[in-house]
């Protein structure tokens, strides 16, 4: 079973840290590797990142393996698409995986061997339904109750409703024509993904050249994605894999 990277940009999130990396850890069967960018850098007396000791702290204290995080440091304040490019490049270095998920620590998986019932999802609808899948999103709630649907995809808006060429809107409902995997994940196609809870085909990302940080270095990097990976013919879904997105919280001190 090949070992999943996770990739975490870290912005002025270290208040997170501890229900994340808990929430992280309900995946009891499938192996990962969560690597943290730091790109606010508080150094401790000894010149370590701050972050580290937090996550040390952290492992201690529930009994987790600290051996699953690892924390790059970047002392330029990288912007998003470029954390995301640095830390898919230092997995390749760290292990063999043919898909990764990108997350923010802000956003919490609600049931255990969450990432187990993506890769399942995933491995079904390539086997059963289409082999050209790039991305797979997951159900964002917006509130804890579960009664708000933050979103679920992405769909490109008509060309008349469109501010720019990447303007996209979020599916804010959870839809009615699910199709079902073992275990009751359900998953529906969509244009594509944003934000958190994606897991991404390393290939095609790499074919891409990652996300392109320089036209697109903080937001909109994973809409031209999703875009360009479509005019190869490739294809996106979404899935009922279940996390509470406290959105906006990570970049709050």
């Amino acid at each position: 079973m090949k070992v999943i990277p996770i990739i975490v940009p870290l912005y002025k999130s270290y208040h997170c840290l501890e229900r994340f990396i808990k929430s992280l850890e309900l995946e009891k069967t499938q192996p990962f590797v969560v690597f943290f960018l730091d790109n606010e850098f508080k150094p401790l007396g000894d010149g370590r990142p701050f972050v580290e000791q937090q996550i040390m702290d952290i492992c201690e204290k529930y009994g987790f393996n600290l051996l699953k995080y690892v924390v790059l440091v970047s002392k330029n304040n990288n912007l998003y698409s470029e954390s995301v490019n640095m830390l898919v490049d230092e997995a390749t270095r760290t292990c063999e995986f043919d898909r990764f998920v990108i997350l923010n620590p802000d956003c919490y998986a609600l049931k255990e061997n969450w990432l187990s019932d993506m890769v399942a999802c995933w491995d079904s609808i390539k086997r059963n339904f289409d082999k050209k899948i790039c991305t797979l999103g997951s159900l964002q709630w917006g509130n804890e109750e579960k009664t708000q649907v933050w979103h679920m995809g992405c769909m490109w808006k008509p060309e008349d409703q469109k501010c720019h060429i990447l303007d996209w809107q979020h599916v804010h409902h959870i839809p009615e024509n699910l199709v079902y995997t073992g275990g009751g994940v359900g998953f529906h196609k969509v244009d594509g993904n944003t934000g958190t809870g994606i897991m991404i085909d390393y290939q095609k990302f790499a074919e891409m050249e990652g996300f392109d940080s320089k036209q697109f270095p903080h937001y909109s990097s994973d809409a031209f994605f999703t875009q360009e990976t479509q005019y190869k013919g490739y294809t996106h879904y979404c899935c009922t894999v279940e996390f509470f997105h406290q959105a906006g919280n990570s970049v709050k001190n």
